[in-house]
């Protein structure tokens, strides 16, 4: 996991974040596949999507820079960040997941996950954030843009939009 660890567990009210193990593999693959909209930010689902979100790293990243996080209700796994710190510089954290389950959608638990990463990557010295999202995730779109992420223009590419947060001290 990342350098400079948050002392786990993170609690945002009634939700805890925890990094997550190997062991915690079928857990995210359930959620992922129980994704109605899976599809929508992702393309065709795979058996081995939550080994990919495991193993997924941009060349030349080692993964002391993966910050993959488990979003836990009452025992349950109902969500999950990942983002690749320094990527692709030091000052700039890019977001590969963040999922909701549906039934969890709409009471802000990625308004409080989002607000989580953004308070400790500013706490860090970190300028940007930044995340890929598929054209086709309007509902993914609207929520970064809700909460002050832009579209960067000047990224082309077919498939993906890349959206960025300035952070600025604070």
């Amino acid at each position: 996991m990342f350098g400079g660890d948050p002392v786990w567990p993170v609690d945002l009210g009634d939700l805890r974040l925890w990094p997550m193990e190997s062991e915690d593999g079928p857990l995210l693959q359930e959620l992922l596949d129980d994704l109605a909209d899976f599809r929508t930010p992702f393309g065709e689902p795979g058996r081995a999507d939550a080994v990919s979100t495991f193993v997924a790293l941009p060349q030349g990243v080692d993964y002391d820079a993966k910050l993959l996080v488990g979003v836990w209700r009452n025992g349950l796994l109902i969500g999950a960040l990942d983002c690749i710190v320094g990527y692709p510089d030091p000052a700039t954290w890019s977001v590969g997941l963040l999922v909701v389950a549906d039934r969890h959608r709409g009471n802000g638990v990625g308004s409080a996950v989002l607000g989580w990463l953004e308070r400790t990557a500013r706490d860090r010295g970190v300028r940007t954030l930044r995340a890929a999202i598929r054209r086709q995730n309007v509902d993914g779109q609207l929520f970064v843009e809700h909460h002050g992420w832009a579209r960067d223009l000047t990224a082309v590419d077919a498939e993906l939009g890349t959206w960025t947060k300035s952070l600025s001290a604070g």
